[in-house]
């Protein structure tokens, strides 16, 4: 079944105005069906802040903090205005938390912790916050903020391998110097690194900088990238332990729903052998699974 044709269908349904319901259901129907030759399966959870993925909307824009999957194909998200955590299991909630200690960022799991990372500025001690967050796996209650790890903007920051990386100019007269730093899970600085991605050269080269590409992990002992094409593909490769490179097969981005834009990588994990893509369409994220084994 092409993409095209799915495009087809679903303007069928919209036209004859059908309930929302009938979405959710086409598209367990399509479940595992062949789009741009990958199977593929998709879950859509409303966004909606009081019983389902809390957000914010800015300027008509859903702006989302924080996406993440345990072991157990759990969903994490991190988001809306008052910074909210809801995990839903088989698409179902079973678990929403509030917070007014922080504002909504990256989340990432590691053992029986949630963490998370609030860059904002506060006005009124007239400096960013920069607060490492922790947050306990199995209820979301706070367990503890590492205040002010660091001082000045965060241009941009991701957790990498048990590590949280910034990205920051050690300069503000020089901003445009943007360097990359590497700090553990206590908010302890530990070293300054060549790329923010915490790889060796060979597996992160500068030219993937400049082109926007994005290290997704390891599989199988070999490192999995990505990059939105100018197209409108995700384009996705591996290269193995000696930097072999391995094409897999392209996605069609109009399939995924519209991209969460703040930190796109935010939002394509790899987690137990699979891709994990959140967007959004419509009122609903939409979680699109694929088995790596399949992009081969």
């Amino acid at each position: 079944m092409t993409g095209d044709f799915l495009w087809f269908i679903v303007s069928i349904i919209n036209k004859f105005d059908m309930k929302k319901e009938s979405i959710v259901i086409f598209s367990l129907f399509l479940t595992f069906q062949a789009f741009s030759q990958v199977k593929y399966e998709q879950i859509r959870i409303p966004l909606d802040n009081s019983k389902g993925v809390p957000f914010r909307k800015v300027e008509g824009t859903y702006m989302l903090g924080g996406f993440e999957v345990d072991n157990n194909n759990s969903f994490y998200f991190l988001g809306g205005n008052m910074a909210t955590l809801a995990v839903f299991k088989a698409g179902k909630l079973v678990n929403i938390k509030r917070y007014k200690e922080f504002e909504a960022g990256n989340l990432y799991l590691d053992g029986d912790k949630i963490y998370s990372f609030d860059y904002l500025f506060k006005a009124t001690d007239k400096k960013y916050k920069n607060n490492l967050v922790v947050l306990n796996k199995s209820d979301g209650t706070l367990n503890t903020i590492y205040g002010h790890i660091t001082d000045g903007a965060v241009n941009s920051y991701r957790f990498i391998n048990h590590s949280l990386i910034l990205d920051k100019s050690t300069d503000s007269k020089n901003s445009a110097e943007i360097y990359s730093f590497k700090y553990d899970f206590s908010g302890k600085l530990l070293t300054r690194i060549e790329n923010g991605f915490d790889l060796p050269i060979q597996f992160f080269p500068k030219s993937y900088s400049d082109e926007g590409v994005f290290f997704l992990g390891l599989w199988n002992n070999c490192y999995v990238y990505g990059v939105y094409t100018e197209s409108g593909k995700v384009k996705f490769w591996i290269l193995d332990a000696h930097g072999t490179k391995k094409y897999l097969k392209d996605i069609d981005a109009r399939l995924l729903g519209k991209s969460f834009i703040e930190t796109p990588n935010e939002f394509i994990k790899i987690r137990n052998g699979f891709i994990y893509i959140a967007g959004h369409e419509k009122n609903n994220v939409v979680i699109t699974i694929i088995s790596i084994k399949d992009l081969l």
